[in-house]
Parts: C-alpha cells; structure tokens; sequence
C-alpha cells in the first residue's frame, strides 16, 4: 500500500545515487541553452549543456527525471528519434523537448509520435515552454538524502564543500 506522501523516489522508481533532475540541452553551437537560461533566469534550475546525444543520454543515466532539449539536425535524425522512443521506457521519469532550425520544422511530428513534449524551431517560443520545464523540475522526485545530506540540505547556508 502507498502512503499519501509517499514520492517517487521512496517507490524505488527513482534508482539509488541518482542526481537530482535537470536541464539536459544537446545542441552544436549553444544558442538554445543561451536563449533557456535567459528565460530560466528567476529559477534555480541546473542547465548541463553536451554537443552529443551519447553525451546526453550519460547525463540522464545519472539524473533519470531530467528535462532533456535535443537539437535535430539533418544528420542526427534517426539516433535522435530512436534515442526518444527507448526515453519512455529507459527513462519514465524524464522528458524531451526537440529544437530544430526551421527547415526541418516538418519533423515536428514525427518528434511529437517519438514522445516529444514539444518542438521548436525559433528561441522567441521558449518562454511557455520554460514554464513547462520548471513546472517538470519541481513535479520530479527528490533523490533519497543520507542522514548527513538531509542535514546538510536544511542548513540555511547549504552545503558548503
């Protein structure tokens, strides 16, 4: 039987040593990343920035409820597609967004059948879909705390290493 105040985290779905969730941005040149931190400015969000989805897909193995922003290129179509459909089952947890220079804007829902909670093609559509990815974060379960850590966290000056 599940507690009421029972999370994610204390069903095991989160697995043990996860890092807590956040913003995973895989793109070439950087210009998403900027743009999302730009519009992510009042939060505290953790933006991790890769040029690769191997190197994506590792920063999601350690922080499995994270918010994943995938450049589609032309040459990257396929392992981004199929890297998205292994996401809902490798991944339950998480979820991704696709950003596309605008030729390829008729990808869209070929990402969006892939399980893309969105798709984008210009920087002037990121606010909304910030306020998606914070309204993620903070629905995302917590990792489980050692005694120490859960000291440490609720310290007011936090963890000072």
């Amino acid at each position: 039987m599940i507690k009421q105040n029972e999370t994610a985290a204390d069903r095991g779905l989160l697995p043990e040593g996860s890092s807590p969730a956040r913003v995973i941005v895989c793109e070439r040149q950087g210009k998403w990343a900027v743009a999302l931190r730009r519009e992510l400015a009042a939060e505290s969000v953790c933006l991790s920035e890769t040029r690769t989805l191997s190197d994506s897909w590792e920063l999601l193995r350690q922080s499995p409820a994270s918010f994943l922003v995938l450049e589609l290129t032309p040459t990257n179509v396929d392992p981004l597609l199929a890297g998205m459909l292994a996401l809902q089952s490798d991944f339950p947890l998480a979820r991704a967004a696709v950003v596309a220079d605008r030729r390829l804007a008729a990808y869209e829902w070929l990402a969006r059948e892939a399980g893309a909670v969105g798709f984008l093609t210009s920087p002037r559509e990121l606010a909304p879909f910030a306020q998606a990815i914070v309204r993620h974060l903070r629905q995302a379960p917590k990792p489980r705390l050692s005694l120490v850590e859960q000291i440490w966290a609720e310290l007011p000056w936090g963890h000072q290493r």
